[in-house]
């Protein structure tokens, strides 16, 4: 079966997606987001596998915000495809989640700066996310702000075909193709789904089609470094 075609953007531009239809039959709506993105640092790292599916145990020197906690059960809905704006977030708290929670910081003890790691999902990079609401801490709406610019960034060609020559490389290259096309037609008009297909693979497709955020893991790098986890739509 011949492979999906995929397009790739012409620059490295992290810009929001086009706005998603407003008619009743379209998907939750989204937004370009802030005009400053989180840092973005590319490593040398394996491709997993892994989605979220198992939990490494450390000792945390840290504590997350309720609503970035993980868990198979996460307080907090959100699908990372999407900009991190009041119709794309819910939660079963009976008031939903307010602009003073999103403001709250998002570990304790607070820290200026976070480092979030996603190896084990096949992210080749890790995501640098610093205080940007408040300048003293990093909230959770810079986390959930920084996870959202990071997995726009574009995925270049060359790092495209890299996958193919990596074990199984192959089967991840199909999985992203089919994955970006499912994301492409989150955008029921045409116009916005014509500029999202132009936009090419992004970071998120090597989720997999795992992108319910499922929250933060500790670490053993300390209260500044936290795995990603994310889980798939049942």
């Amino acid at each position: 079966m011949p492979r999906p075609h995929v397009h790739f953007a012409t620059s490295r531009s992290r810009s929001g997606p086009p706005p998603l239809s407003s008619s009743p039959s379209s998907s939750p709506r989204s937004s370009r987001g802030p005009h400053t993105p989180p840092d973005v640092v590319y490593l040398s790292l394996p491709h997993s596998k892994s989605a979220g599916h198992h939990h490494r145990h450390h000792t945390p020197t840290g504590r997350p915000h309720t609503l970035l906690a993980h868990s198979t059960v996460p307080l907090l809905t959100y699908d990372l495809r999407l900009a991190p704006v009041a119709g794309n977030l819910s939660t079963p708290y009976p008031h939903g989640i307010s602009g003073h929670m999103l403001a709250e910081p998002a570990i304790s003890p607070p820290q200026r700066s976070l480092t979030l790691t996603g190896a084990h999902l096949g992210l080749p990079w890790v995501i640098s996310v610093s205080a940007s609401s408040n300048g003293q801490y990093v909230s959770v709406g810079d986390v959930l702000e920084g996870l959202y610019r990071a997995l726009r960034t574009p995925v270049r060609a060359a790092e495209y075909a890299e996958l193919g020559r990596r074990r199984g490389g192959s089967t991840v290259m199909d999985g992203m193709a089919r994955t970006y096309k499912r994301r492409c037609r989150l955008y029921r008009d045409r116009r916005a789904y014509e500029e999202e297909q132009r936009g090419g693979l992004r970071g998120v497709d090597y989720l997999m089609g795992y992108t319910k955020f499922a929250g933060l893991s500790p670490t053993s790098r300390g209260a500044d470094v936290w795995e990603i986890e994310t889980m798939g739509w049942s």
